[in-house]
């Protein structure tokens, strides 16, 4: 007697195998192009690191607040961005204002010198000294919350 597969079998593989590639998103790096004169970042997404390549789908774009070490306080989000359809890519978009084909979805609150935010696998920190901002940026253990 052979070994006969029942269409369950049979199909259930295919489908999550669909499944997952379906909703896979691509590997996406973070960097800073400039900062504004309030420190708003212009963050660069970009499939490699330098902002060299096009910009990437992210389902969605999330600033965290990353609360002190040793504290209960749990992360905070202040300020979100989602796309409006599948097209919709991301390479550059300044802090607080949604590039074409993306929404807010919450805030944005104003960023405060010397927190420690986060976005996906990064951590930045904004710094004011003699009449200028300047940051720091890096993966997130690299960069801790005082």
């Amino acid at each position: 007697m052979g070994f006969r597969m029942n269409y369950f079998q049979w199909v259930a593989p295919l489908l999550a195998v669909m499944w997952a590639l379906s909703g896979c998103e691509y590997e996406w790096h973070l960097s800073i192009k400039s900062l504004d004169e309030k420190g708003n970042p212009t963050f660069c997404v970009s499939a490699s690191p330098g902002c060299s390549r096009p910009g990437v789908w992210v389902s969605v774009f999330d600033v965290l607040e990353v609360p002190p070490k040793g504290t209960d306080k749990p992360y905070r989000t202040v300020w979100s961005i989602e796309p409006m359809s599948k097209e919709a890519t991301l390479k550059e978009v300044t802090y607080g204002v949604p590039p074409s084909g993306y929404k807010n979805g919450m805030g944005p609150e104003s960023l405060r010198v010397g927190q420690v935010y986060q976005i996906g696998g990064y951590r930045f920190r904004l710094s004011h000294k003699e009449n200028k901002f300047t940051y720091e940026l890096g993966p997130f253990d690299q960069i801790q919350a005082d």
